[in-house]
């Protein structure tokens, strides 16, 4: 992603862990057959504390 007004599509999290925020074919990129992926069908994530 580029551009700042960019809203990202999809995220990756290893051991739970943010480790990159991109667009979904960024994303894709880093799938591995252990990937769990979870569709939220249009709704936003948040990051809590």
């Amino acid at each position: 992603m580029e551009d700042p007004n960019d809203i990202p599509q999809a995220i990756y999290i290893k051991e739970g862990i943010i480790k990159k925020v991109g667009t979904l074919e960024e994303i894709q990129k880093l799938e591995t057959p252990k990937t769990k992926k979870v569709d939220l069908k249009g709704k936003t994530c948040y990051k809590r504390d």
